[in-house]
């Protein structure tokens, strides 16, 4: 009887932790960009470079992965404000970072807000 009730246990455990993870509710996970931005952008010098699938965000610098936005550190609200307008709230440790992507023509501009101030904006270009 015992072992029935351990074995019980163990599984819906096991359930419950396999379900909060694919749902993002111990930090990170939940994105979804839009279609229109997905893909490979970066800019004309190599320092950035952004990375976004159906389920997740990475920025390179110089080729090296500085976030992966779907890591269990962050946590992220993202909204798409128009159809040409998306916005990540990247919280972290160290504060929270507003990543903002707009298209531009054929072109993406993206800058980042910090309770530092706003960054200038990059000109990101999709490979």
């Amino acid at each position: 009887m015992k072992k029935k009730v351990f074995v019980g246990l163990a599984l819906t455990l096991f359930v419950c932790l396999i379900a909060g993870c694919s749902l993002g509710i111990f930090g990170g996970g939940g994105l979804s960009p839009p279609s229109w931005i997905r893909g490979t952008w970066s800019d004309t010098t190599g320092l950035y470079r952004f990375k976004f699938t159906s389920n997740n965000i990475q920025q390179y610098m110089f080729d090296r992965l500085q976030i992966d936005f779907s890591s269990s550190v962050y946590t992220v609200k993202e909204q798409e404000k128009t159809g040409s307008v998306y916005e990540v709230d990247l919280k972290s440790p160290n504060g929270t970072s507003t990543y903002t992507f707009e298209k531009n023509g054929t072109a993406l501009d993206f800058t980042v807000s910090t309770s530092y101030g706003i960054g200038s904006t990059t000109t990101l270009y999709k490979e």
